[in-house]
């Protein structure tokens, strides 16, 4: 584990507030638990208040069971778990039951405790989350830094979730203005959120960039080399997608990939990783188009997924549509920074950042054809494989470790506790 020293900086007292967290795995608690542990090696007091792991899909993670509150250790961290209402349904009600439930205890438990906080560090979506920061904030007399990982409820109407009419996204926004203005600092992980939120009239100077990354541990993980004999894989060129397998993901444009090149060029294989709600209509699918090029497996450790990533010959990021132009998947830092070859099928700043890394391909998002070219393109052009390798190793170790960006995180912090201390409003 790399020893990064005490920072000679004033030691906050830092809350972060999670809906996800690990042992969950996915981009949140990822983005979570690498800024929490490094602001930790930094010399910080961290404390992080969250649920009990339950997603994606639903269901408590073994050995877990819902209780009031636990308290347990991870690492450095102190990791308070709370209350949430859990269920596998995704239905609207039991989904807010959860998202509310959480807002409620976790509230509770960070005002009731004797400790004090330096500042509330309180991540979105879910957009609710930030109620809770609010009363933290009051009670506690500490700033409430408001993490933005994507903007809703606009993300919600561009996917077809929530029609831009309606009542329910009304009120959203109304939430969301409210929550802009009460937070202290707002974080948000690329440029061009930075932009929408201006355009919303959040003042530009409370808005800072703190980027999505990799954590130096996942890229120097052990591997297992075996891997690909034992899966029988041998001889082939072996196509990976590997994340949340949900509404926002498109991995459908994979499946349709598949069914082209299937006849095509049979040495093409692909492997699905992950959980999520539209797993099983992606499995049906397979099915109805009798893929024989395509493996589904279960939800793996981040270790475990390295080793997959170290024997595929190239990685597909899918996003549903090319209005997502402000989002930039933290999954592509994390196969640049294990010299994985990236295919990505997307529009705006994700494509940014892989042009300027010069480590993969571009695609229009729901182009199965497009894929399916790009997918041979890169099957053909060994040398540019191992160019898109090199190059994006070294592209995310100069820019995208998380301890380099939890460095960052802690100049904004410090900011936020200065500006609060001038104000009278810190304990």
């Amino acid at each position: 584990m790399p020893d990064y020293g005490k920072s000679r900086l004033y030691i906050m007292r830092i809350l972060f507030v999670t809906h996800y967290f690990p042992p969950e795995t996915g981009a949140p608690a990822a983005r979570m638990y690498g800024l929490a542990m490094n602001l930790s090696r930094l010399g910080h007091d961290v404390t992080v208040v969250t649920g009990y792991p339950n997603y994606p899909n639903g269901r408590v993670f073994k050995p877990y069971r819902v209780r009031p509150w636990s308290l347990e250790r991870m690492d450095d961290l102190k990791v308070v778990r709370t209350y949430m209402y859990v269920s596998a349904s995704a239905r609207t009600a039991p989904r807010l039951a959860n998202q509310l439930s959480f807002v409620v205890s976790s509230s509770l438990v960070s005002i009731l405790n004797s400790q004090r906080y330096d500042m509330a560090f309180v991540s979105s979506p879910p957009l609710f989350l930030g109620l809770s920061g609010c009363a933290i904030a009051l009670f506690k007399r500490c700033p409430f830094v408001f993490d933005v990982r994507d903007i809703w409820p606009e993300i919600a109407t561009l996917i077809g979730e929530l029609k831009s009419d309606s009542l329910a996204n009304r009120v959203a926004q109304r939430l969301e203005r409210f929550l802009y203005r009460k937070a202290s600092v707002i974080t948000v992980v690329t440029e061009q959120k930075v932009n929408k939120l201006v355009e919303k009239g959040v003042p530009r100077e409370k808005i800072h960039v703190i980027r999505n990354g990799v954590d130096e541990e996942f890229i120097n993980a052990p591997v297992d080399t075996r891997l690909r004999t034992m899966m029988g894989l041998d001889g082939a060129f072996v196509v990976l997608y590997a994340g949340l397998i949900g509404r926002f993901q498109g991995v459908d444009v994979l499946l349709w990939a598949a069914s082209t090149l299937e006849k095509q060029t049979p040495d093409v294989q692909f492997l699905i990783i992950g959980e999520g709600v539209a797993k099983s209509e992606l499995m049906r699918m397979a099915a109805t188009l009798n893929l024989s090029n395509v493996r589904f497996l279960p939800g793996l450790p981040k270790e475990e997924v390295r080793s997959y990533l170290a024997m595929a010959d190239a990685a597909v990021i899918p996003l549903k549509n090319g209005q997502l132009t402000d989002s930039v998947p933290s999954k592509l830092y994390e196969y640049m920074g294990v010299g994985c070859p990236v295919i990505l099928c997307a529009s705006g700043e994700s494509c940014d950042v892989l042009l300027e890394a010069k480590a993969g391909l571009i695609v229009p998002p729901g182009d199965s054809q497009a894929l399916a070219s790009a997918i041979l393109e890169m099957k053909q052009r060994e040398d540019f494989r191992e160019a898109c390798r090199r190059n994006g190793r070294a592209h995310v170790a100069s820019r995208y470790l998380r301890r380099t960006i939890a460095k960052e995180l802690e100049d904004v912090l410090l900011l936020a506790v200065r500006q609060a201390n001038s104000r009278g409003r810190c304990r």
